[in-house]
């Protein structure tokens, strides 16, 4: 059962880090004038870190049907895993993106 605490701790870490690329992405793009060259990114649900955490939910779903007296079981929670972080490593990816336009509107608008 260690494997299944350890697909659940990732799977909560990931959904922390895309609550966080959110909050950040939409409290910034509130504030922004309609002529902020980062209008035009995306906003709302982070779409590949979600399909990350599909992915995962698939793996840990075909590890269940498996059981834990198959060689498979252990292969499918790691795959699940893996696809936690880098759901996690999408949306701090995402965040980081945005934080640099942002700064470069606001750089471009100081100037």
């Amino acid at each position: 059962m260690v494997a299944n605490q350890d697909f659940h701790d990732a799977f909560l870490k990931a959904e922390e880090d895309i609550k966080f690329a959110e909050l950040s992405v939409g409290s910034l793009a509130s504030i922004e004038e309609d002529d902020c060259n980062s209008q035009s990114t995306p906003r709302g649900i982070i779409v590949p870190s979600i399909n990350e955490l599909r992915y995962a939910a698939r793996h840990f779903s075909n590890a269940i049907q498996l059981g834990n007296c198959s060689d498979e079981y252990s292969e499918q929670i790691q795959r699940a895993v893996r696809h936690c972080i880098r759901a996690r490593l999408d949306a701090l990816r995402a965040t980081v993106l945005f934080l640099v336009r942002h700064f470069q509107c606001f750089s471009q608008d100081y100037r």
